[in-house]
């Protein structure tokens, strides 16, 4: 990230693992913090902020978040050569070539998903814990959510821990990284209806 020139990072997984933290955490730094831009939605980047960064050759570190890789692709085309911005784009899988390496974070093994639940909920008994790791697949958004309303609740039913309003956030998070008009996309958006 200290070195001149255009640099592009593409980092993917799926939606709750931990991405965007991980770049933010790594980039919370001294000497890079303030040269952080923070668009939290591909959506959301305009066209102007582009040029102020491009025109007046800024130093920047750009991070964009909910990004399909082809929108990753398109934002590397449009940034030149000598340009100064580094570029991050975080989103699910999708099967682009880039220039450089592609970053895929994936779930958390299930010693490590366990530590997690040790540190962050000691008084979840392991019977309690072994059901968390199971059924959430290694998915640190997941496990904080069912580690918590495990333990604060005192005799929860499996349907109270995940709550169709969890689901339907989930899948809408999971649609936005996908292409709208998608078979796939729709079909899953009418089950949550």
């Amino acid at each position: 990230m200290r070195e001149d020139g255009l640099v592009e990072i593409r980092l993917e997984g799926e939606s709750g693992i931990g991405k965007t933290r991980l770049v933010l955490q790594a980039l919370n730094d001294n000497g890079l913090r303030n040269l952080v831009v923070y668009v939290r939605d591909v959506q959301r980047l305009s066209e102007s902020l582009l040029v102020h960064l491009l025109q007046a050759r800024r130093q920047a570190i750009l991070v964009v978040d909910e990004c399909p890789g082809g929108k990753h692709l398109k934002l590397v085309e449009s940034l030149t050569v000598d340009a100064n911005i580094k570029l991050i784009t975080i989103g699910d899988g999708g099967g682009i070539s880039s220039r450089d390496p592609i970053l895929k974070l994936d779930e958390l093994p299930d010693p490590q998903a366990e530590e997690l639940i040790r540190c962050n909920y000691p008084s979840l008994g392991d019977e309690a814990r072994r059901f968390v790791v199971r059924h959430c697949r290694g998915n640190p958004r997941w496990i904080d959510l069912v580690a918590s309303r495990i333990t604060r609740g005192d005799s929860l039913q499996a349907a109270e821990i995940i709550r169709r309003d969890d689901i339907v956030q989930f899948v809408a998070e999971w649609l936005g990284g996908l292409n709208q008009s998608s078979q796939r996309a729709r079909r899953a958006s009418q089950m949550v209806s």
